[in-house]
């Protein structure tokens, strides 16, 4: 999923670039101005991760194995509680692409809390702010097989909801079988306001590993999966940033097909966002219930 965050992103960076003009591609990439792109989170009782590529042109020549240049591995990123505050330390992980990350040592998220992030590569400085809310309550979820296949199926949550309330919601899955990354559902989002009643139980179908390969995908899980469920809180402006990208997403894969909505940005001085979610974990093994 991260890798189609940024690679939105980039893609939105050279919108700003084109909208508004008609200049030929060599002028398109000779007057484009560069900007960082942010992906970051930090998540209840986890370490920040912060992810930092460069916007490029629309017409620029990109080879894949060109890709890594754009990634950011020389910045400061430094976030702070108000009352504690951490330098985050460049990581490897060959599971994410980008590979290149900042990982936080010692502070983990913790609800009700605000988290500022900083960061400074030479002269650029980008800041930004975001807050965990309280926890999400799950009351259960379960294997739900499917009418024509029982082999097959989806995930029902069952969460209690306070309609009342301004409670936004994301979910994400995994099953051990597969790669161990936790993915977005097909349709992750939900507005806890559309929801009148206190008890709500939302279906979940398996989202795509990649909208790069959808002829792959596959939508259901399978009777013999172990699934994780990964039940995230966020505030509004995250769901307000989340609902923009995923219009993107489901426009194509490509912001030019989305009118003149642009993905939202929480980040002062470059694009992309920094996120605060309250997380809930729960396991599901189909074939013992």
């Amino acid at each position: 999923m991260r890798n189609r965050l940024l690679y939105n992103c980039l893609l939105v960076g050279c919108m700003l670039a084109l909208f508004g003009c008609e200049e030929s591609p060599l002028d398109e990439v000779s007057h484009f101005q560069t900007e960082l792109v942010v992906d970051g989170r930090i998540e209840t009782d986890a370490l920040a991760q912060v992810f930092i590529t460069r916007t490029i042109p629309y017409y620029f020549d990109l080879d894949s194995s060109q890709m890594l240049d754009f990634v950011i591995r020389q910045a400061r990123v430094e976030i702070s509680d108000g009352e504690n505050s951490e330098v985050l330390t460049l990581r490897f992980n060959e599971r994410y692409f980008p590979p290149y990350f900042y990982q936080g040592r010692l502070m983990r998220g913790e609800p009700g809390k605000t988290y500022e992030l900083n960061i400074r590569l030479g002269e650029m400085e980008l800041t930004s702010t975001t807050t965990i809310p309280d926890m999400p309550v799950v009351d259960s979820a379960w294997f739900e097989p499917s009418n024509f296949d029982p082999e097959l199926g989806t995930v029902s949550v069952r969460m209690i909801n306070e309609p009342e309330q301004q409670l936004f919601y994301r979910f994400y899955t995994m099953v051990y079988s597969d790669s161990e990354v936790f993915h977005p559902s097909l349709l992750p989002n939900f507005d806890g306001r559309f929801f009148p009643e206190r008890e709500m139980i939302l279906s979940l179908n398996k989202g795509p590993s990649s909208f790069m390969k959808m002829e792959d995908a596959e939508f259901l899980f399978s009777a013999s999966d172990t699934i994780v469920v990964k039940v995230c809180r966020m505030d509004r402006e995250q769901y307000l940033f989340w609902e923009s990208y995923q219009e993107e997403v489901f426009g194509g894969s490509n912001p030019f097909t989305a009118g003149n909505r642009q993905v939202r940005s929480n980040i002062n001085g470059g694009l992309g966002n920094w996120g605060g979610f309250s997380v809930v974990h729960y396991h599901i093994y189909p074939r013992e219930e």
